[in-house]
């Protein structure tokens, strides 16, 4: 199966870190990322959330795992981040 180009470029993007920096995709380059996009309200997406969590700690540095929430409230996101305590790079996508 050949896979088109595009899939494998991560398109520009500027999303606030819960950490205070911002993310960009030139940020991000020469590195292995995974873009999981999530909300609070969101049951089912914990789960993957902490699937993430071991992927990332199994992986280290060779993954960057990007958890960017939407359509949720940032305060619910720094709780259930914190909660969740995930090797993860949280960010806000509003």
């Amino acid at each position: 199966m050949r896979v088109p180009a595009e899939i494998g470029v991560l398109p520009a993007l500027s999303l606030p870190r819960l950490a205070g920096e911002t993310v960009t995709r030139e940020g991000l380059l020469g590195r292995v990322v995974l873009v999981e996009f999530w909300a609070t309200w969101c049951p089912p997406c914990r789960g993957t959330l902490q699937w993430l969590g071991e992927l990332k700690r199994r992986h280290g540095d060779r993954l960057e795992v990007l958890a960017a929430a939407v359509e949720s409230d940032e305060a619910e996101v720094r709780r259930l981040a914190e909660a969740l305590d995930l090797p993860l790079n949280w960010a806000d996508a509003p």
